[in-house]
């Protein structure tokens, strides 16, 4: 079993409208879009990245 991470970059605004609206952020989170500059994704080396 594995964990990947994966990340999205929003603006301010898109943040706290997805703070109000789950159901939003959620389809913005599954239209993903492998092409753009917006996703990044750490693979299985996300508990590498401890602050």
């Amino acid at each position: 079993m594995s964990m990947n991470g994966n990340w999205l970059r929003v603006s301010p605004d898109e943040l706290e409208q997805a703070r109000t609206d789950f159901a939003w952020a959620h389809h913005l989170a599954t239209e993903r879009d492998d092409n753009s500059e917006r996703w990044t994704a750490t693979d299985k080396a996300w508990n590498g990245l401890e602050f």
